[in-house]
């Protein structure tokens, strides 16, 4: 799998994007940095079949779920967070409000 940054030669001809890549192929990702990276990329896809899921049930607690799921990964594998959005997040979840992130 190509890693998008040049440094793994070894490419699947069925990769041409992250969109076709699952959890399992990510194994073959040497840098630690692109991995998370992709993680991130391949979970918050996986994520919006959920969302999308959880909007047509009306699931407003999986909404909020999804909401802070990818907050995290934003946070922890992709690395784009800030000090206010992380407050914010932490202080949703505690309140038991994470439904209003909706």
């Amino acid at each position: 799998m190509r890693s998008g940054g040049g440094s793994d030669s070894r490419a699947s001809p069925e990769v041409r994007s992250l969109r076709d890549v699952d959890m399992r192929m990510l194994g073959e990702i040497r840098s630690d940095t692109i991995l998370r990276r992709a993680r991130h990329v391949v979970s918050e896809d996986e994520r919006v079949g959920k969302f999308v899921d959880a909007c047509r049930s009306s699931d407003l607690n999986k909404l909020g779920e999804l909401f802070v799921e990818s907050h995290r990964s934003l946070q922890l594998d992709y690395e784009v967070s800030c000090e206010e959005l992380d407050f914010w997040s932490r202080r949703r979840c505690r309140s038991k409000a994470c439904t209003a992130l909706v």
